[in-house]
């Protein structure tokens, strides 16, 4: 019988640490069945993990930031593995707004998930419905609107005014950190004040590159990002809404399953598979994957 996360507190729990948050290597995997060093190979064969959780730590950056450090690899079954079964096993991220990528990478000889439950695979992307708009040569306007994060908050709608000389990009978003708080991270020499919210009027000057995204800002405990100004000696010459769908770190999405490489085969039985923007990635040039069953 497939277990379900209600099975959760009478499950023994393997918990990613923190200190692996945001590594993408060999020493960061959580779960090693073997060795990550391909010049090192030694066989890990005949285990069967039998009602174990397997997830991440809930991740506080990701309660405080609009592009947090993502957790990557949970289990790493190398291909000189084999006969590993996971059986009845609760494997699952934390979801929104924590971020996990790469979670399994499975290899090796006569492997197979039977009864088992996969959930909260998501890579999470901090979203809006404010708009920015340029008002004048020295004005712009923000209508009210929503973000998400943890959960929703509320955007108010606010005016504000540029002054001085300086030329470069003003980050206009909500800071978490400080009770979400509207903040305007602004380039030398200028100014920004607003009206109709508060507005805290400081941080590092960003470089821009073309795209709107936090992370150019040079400060990313913002939630959530809400637009860019661009500004040329002391005018305003033009706003850009914020590109949620891009991020400090280059893999993006949720790749469920990345392997193949081995003999296989790989089955998959009777087991519940969910999360956002998945991808089962599996080589089948290194053996047969075959999914059976009632899963989604």
């Amino acid at each position: 019988m497939r277990i379900t996360p209600a099975w959760h507190s009478k499950m023994a729990s393997l918990v990613d640490p923190v200190s692996n948050l945001g590594i993408n290597n060999g020493s960061a995997t959580f779960l090693v069945l073997g060795n990550t060093d391909g010049n090192n190979q030694w066989l890990v064969s005949k285990i069967r993990f039998v009602g174990l959780e397997i997830t991440t730590t809930d991740s506080t950056e990701a309660h405080t930031s609009s592009d947090p450090l993502p957790w990557f690899v949970l289990i790493s079954t190398p291909p000189f593995s084999s006969n590993i079964i996971f059986d009845r096993c609760y494997i699952h991220g934390q979801g929104t707004p924590n971020r996990i990528t790469a979670a399994f990478f499975w290899n090796g000889l006569n492997m197979g998930i039977v009864d088992s439950y996969f959930d909260n695979l998501t890579y999470y992307h901090s979203m809006q419905s404010a708009v920015i708009s340029r008002t004048s040569g020295s004005t712009f306007a923000v209508t009210a609107g929503t973000g998400n994060g943890g959960g929703n908050v509320l955007i108010p709608a606010f005016t504000g005014t540029v002054s001085g000389a300086g030329s470069g990009v003003a980050y206009v978003y909500l800071e978490m950190a400080n009770g979400n708080a509207l903040t305007v991270s602004r380039p030398a020499a200028i100014s920004v004040s607003c009206s109709g919210a508060a507005c805290l009027n400081g941080g590092a000057p960003g470089t821009s590159n073309g795209t709107c995204s936090l992370w150019n800002s040079g400060s990313r405990d913002g939630w959530p990002l809400i637009g860019c100004i661009n500004i040329s000696s002391g005018s305003i010459a033009g706003v850009q809404q914020a590109d949620a769908s891009t991020s400090e770190f280059n893999t993006e999405g949720s790749n469920f399953m990345i392997g193949g490489n081995g003999p296989g085969p790989y089955m998959v039985e009777n087991t519940h598979i969910e999360g956002g923007g998945l991808v089962w990635h599996h080589d089948e040039s290194g053996g047969v994957s075959r999914v059976r069953g009632d899963y989604t």
